[in-house]
C-alpha cells in the first residue's frame, strides 16, 4: 500500500541535490512547474507539458512516498511550507500579496461553502485563517530572513516571469542544472504561454480535482488588485503586509508613504489607548480607595450609636424612679431609645447597601472599559 505524503515533508527521504519549488499559494508555482515540463521533455503542447507535470515535478500534496523514491536527479518538488531548513535548495517564487489575495479569493469561490464577501475575506486572508501556511507576510519573511542567506536559494518574482519568461525560466534552470539551452527554454516560453494555458483549460478542463467549468488560470494579470480593494481595505492590507511588500519593492513610493502615514496613525492611537487605560486603572484604584474610606466612616459611625444606645441604657438602668414618674413610662422611655438606635442602624446599613451598589456598577464599567482597550490593543499589536 502506497503512502500519501500529504505535505508533511518529514516522509521524504532527501538528497543534497533535491530542489524544492516554492510559494505562497496562487503566487504562479503551477506555471513555474508547467515551463519546467516543457523544458525538460521539449514539448511544444501545452496538454501535453500538463501531462508530463507531475513526472518531472512532484507535488507533497498529492504524490506518495513510493513515488518521490524512483525520480530522475535532481528531483524537482513542489511545496507552500513556510520556511523549513530541511529544505538543501530552493527556488521561491513570490508575487505581491494584493494580487495573490485577489487571486486566491475567485479560486476558493469555486468552491462549496466558500460563498463570502471579497472584505470579509480579506480578513480571514489578513489573519492567515484561509490554509495552514500562515498569513502571506510570515511566509514571505521566512523565507527571505533565513533562505535567501544562503547559495542554495533563488528568489523568483512572478511580476519578472510576466516581463520576461524567457529570462526567468534561465535563471531557475541554471540554478538546478548548472546551464541551460536556449532554444528549449524558447520552445518551453511558447508552449507554456499564459493565454494558452487559458485556452487549454476551457477546452478540456484538465484541472486535476475541478470540473470543466473551474478555472485554475483565472487572469494572471499584475495589478489586477487595483479592480477590487476599497481604500479601506487596502489600507488594513497594508498594515499586515505593508513592511514586506516594501521590502520586495511591491509599493510605488507614494504608496510606501502612505504605508508609513498608517504606521504612525496605529503607533499614535496604541499610544492613546494604552495613555486611556492607565488612567482608568488609575482612576479605579482611586475609586477603590474612596470606597473604602466611606466604609469605615459608616463603621465608626455604627460603632458610636452602639456606644451612645449602651450608655444611655445603662442610665436609665441606674436612675432612681421619680415619684411622678410611672413604670409605663419608663417603659416608653425606653422603647423610645431602642426605636431610635434602631432607625439609625436601619439608615447607615441602607446607606452601607447603596454604597457597594453603586461600588459594583462602577466597577463593572471600569472593567468593561477596560476589556475594550485590551481587546483592541491585542488586534493592533497581532
Amino acid at each position: 500500500m502506497e503512502i500519501k505524503i500529504g505535505g508533511d515533508l518529514s516522509k521524504i527521504d532527501l538528497f543534497p541535490d533535491d530542489v524544492f519549488l516554492v510559494s505562497y499559494p496562487r503566487s504562479g508555482n503551477t506555471w513555474m512547474r508547467l515551463l519546467l515540463s516543457s523544458y525538460v521533455t521539449g514539448s511544444k503542447d501545452t496538454v501535453h507539458s500538463y501531462q508530463e507535470l507531475r513526472r518531472v515535478s512532484a507535488d507533497v500534496y498529492k504524490g506518495t512516498v513510493e513515488s518521490m523514491s524512483d525520480r530522475e536527479r535532481p528531483r524537482l518538488i513542489k511545496t507552500h511550507s513556510p520556511y523549513d531548513s530541511r529544505l538543501p535548495r530552493v527556488v521561491y517564487i513570490v508575487r505581491d500579496a494584493r494580487d495573490v489575495a485577489v487571486s486566491y479569493y475567485f479560486y476558493r469561490l469555486q468552491f462549496p461553502k466558500e460563498e463570502i464577501s471579497f472584505s470579509d475575506y480579506l480578513v480571514r486572508f489578513n489573519l492567515g485563517q484561509l490554509d495552514t501556511f500562515g498569513t502571506w507576510s510570515d511566509h514571505v519573511t521566512s523565507w527571505l530572513d533565513k533562505g535567501q542567506k544562503s547559495d542554495d536559494f533563488l528568489l523568483v518574482k512572478y511580476e519578472d516571469l510576466i516581463k520576461d519568461t524567457h529570462e526567468q525560466l534561465k535563471r531557475v534552470v541554471d540554478f538546478i542544472w548548472g546551464s541551460s539551452d536556449s532554444r528549449k527554454i524558447d520552445t518551453a516560453v511558447k508552449a507554456v504561454e499564459f493565454s494558452n494555458l487559458q485556452r487549454s483549460e476551457k477546452r478540456m478542463g484538465w484541472l486535476p480535482g475541478n470540473d470543466r467549468n473551474a478555472t485554475f488560470f483565472r487572469s494572471g494579470k499584475v495589478g489586477d488588485w487595483k479592480n477590487h480593494f476599497s481604500p479601506d481595505g487596502l489600507q488594513g492590507f497594508s498594515l499586515f503586509h505593508g513592511a514586506a511588500l516594501k521590502r520586495l519593492g511591491y509599493l510605488s513610493p507614494q504608496e510606501s508613504h502612505q504605508f508609513e502615514m498608517a504606521k504612525l496613525a496605529v503607533v499614535k492611537q496604541t499610544a492613546d489607548r494604552s495613555v486611556e487605560a492607565e488612567t482608568a486603572i488609575l482612576l479605579d484604584k482611586q475609586f477603590q480607595v474612596s470606597l473604602q474610606e466611606s466604609h469605615w466612616q459608616i463603621q465608626r459611625q455604627l460603632r458610636d450609636i452602639q456606644e451612645q444606645f449602651h450608655q444611655t441604657r445603662a442610665q436609665l438602668s441606674q436612675s432612681q424612679p421619680k415619684p411622678t414618674a410611672t413604670s409605663a413610662q419608663k417603659a416608653r422611655q425606653a422603647d423610645s431609645v431602642d426605636a431610635l438606635y434602631q432607625k439609625q442602624q436601619n439608615g447607615l446599613k441602607h446607606s452601607n447597601k447603596e454604597i457597594e451598589e453603586i461600588e459594583a456598577g462602577k466597577l463593572w464599567e471600569l472593567r468593561s472599559h477596560l476589556e475594550k482597550i485590551k481587546r483592541w490593543l491585542r488586534l493592533i499589536i497581532s
